[in-house]
């Protein structure tokens, strides 16, 4: 039992806690104004969870922009092919997030938050335009901004290759 109940995160100090609440809230609430100066939606719900990925986990590989910006696009790409071939059907909701992690997986991009937008691209099956609007004008703008609020911190990011 204490196997489910441990916590493996370190513990973190209020500075960075205040530091992660304040850029996701600061890089949220630009990419929707972004959308509105555009008069074009550049927001998925799972940018909420990818934000918790820049904002409290920046070091990690899964927040890196290549895995943030080309995984929420394969993923998407994944989910709006299966709704072209099939729309509405339960198993193929559940292929697109399946498909969405193996090739995320192959290329190497994972991004956890992704699998929610193939599944968000099958499901509403919002045409084509949606990889342009909103997945890469907002994830590009979730990677930028998220780069300038880490360096103002001092913080490293994107992580430099090895």
């Amino acid at each position: 039992m204490r196997r489910y109940l441990f916590r493996h995160m370190q513990r973190t100090t209020f500075k960075a806690m205040f530091a992660a609440t304040a850029g996701a809230t600061t890089v949220i609430a630009a990419v929707l104004l972004l959308g509105d100066v555009l008069s074009q939606p550049t927001m998925v719900a799972s940018f909420g969870a990818t934000a918790v990925l820049l904002f409290a986990t920046p070091s990690s590989p899964v927040s890196q922009p290549a895995n943030v910006i080309a995984g929420h696009l394969v993923a998407a790409s994944i989910g709006l092919v299966l709704a072209s071939i099939w729309p509405g059907l339960h198993l193929l909701a559940g292929l697109s997030v399946g498909l969405s992690i193996g090739a995320m997986m192959w290329l190497r991009i994972v991004n956890p938050p992704a699998g929610a937008t193939g599944l968000v691209a099958y499901i509403n099956d919002p045409g084509w335009l949606f990889l342009i609007f909103p997945v890469l004008a907002g994830s590009i703008m979730l990677i930028a901004l998220a780069t300038v609020l880490h360096r103002l911190r001092g913080i490293e990011y994107p992580l430099e290759p090895k």
